[in-house]
């Protein structure tokens, strides 16, 4: 679970350059699938 939430990040990371972004968008997955 943590590797495929990390995967889904590192394409928005890819983006965004902004490691800051890729913590906030871990947190938000996490939360939306209720971990």
């Amino acid at each position: 679970m943590m590797h495929q939430s990390r995967r889904f990040c590192n394409n928005l990371s890819a983006n965004t350059l902004s490691s800051i972004s890729v913590k906030i968008c871990f947190s938000k997955y996490q939360l939306k699938h209720g971990k």
